[in-house]
């Protein structure tokens, strides 16, 4: 799964389109209600995205759900713990826990993927117990794993 840029998110548009042509099923999230974790629908480059409430294009509901394996997240800020610093809304903390905990029952990993530039690093996100860590962070620098 990926997500459409907002701002001055890094844009993984090109990426997904690559994984297409490439033969990976691509998602994207879905908001369905404030509050709650998200949902992933199928994307096809030549896919009409509607414009959510959040102000987030996604998906059409006709596009059928999908459950990633992989995620790559936006982020604002992240730190050497791999605790990212969000919109401030926790979908994505509520949909990460959920997804684990999915993985985890079918003995599988859910790798999550935080895209953005080195410059976001800081040296503490602020966190508390219900806050999911990344995996890693892709950066124009390089890799970081944590």
């Amino acid at each position: 799964a990926g997500y459409w840029p907002i701002g001055s998110e890094l844009d993984v548009k090109p990426l997904l389109d690559s994984l297409h042509q490439k033969g990976c099923t691509c998602l994207l999230p879905v908001v369905i209600k404030a509050n709650e974790g998200l949902i992933f629908r199928e994307w096809i480059p030549q896919d009409s995205l509607r414009l959510s409430d959040m102000g987030v294009f996604e998906p059409t509901s006709n596009r059928p759900m999908g459950e990633p394996s992989t995620l790559l997240v936006p982020l604002l800020a992240f730190d050497k713990q791999g605790y990212r610093l969000g919109y401030g809304g926790g979908y994505y903390d509520r949909t990460l826990k959920v997804l684990r905990s999915r993985a985890n029952n079918k003995n599988q990993k859910l790798e999550v993927i935080g895209v953005c530039y080195a410059g976001q690093i800081v040296e503490r996100v602020p966190h508390d117990e219900f806050d999911q860590r990344i995996d890693w962070v892709i950066t124009e620098e390089g890799l970081i794993r944590f």
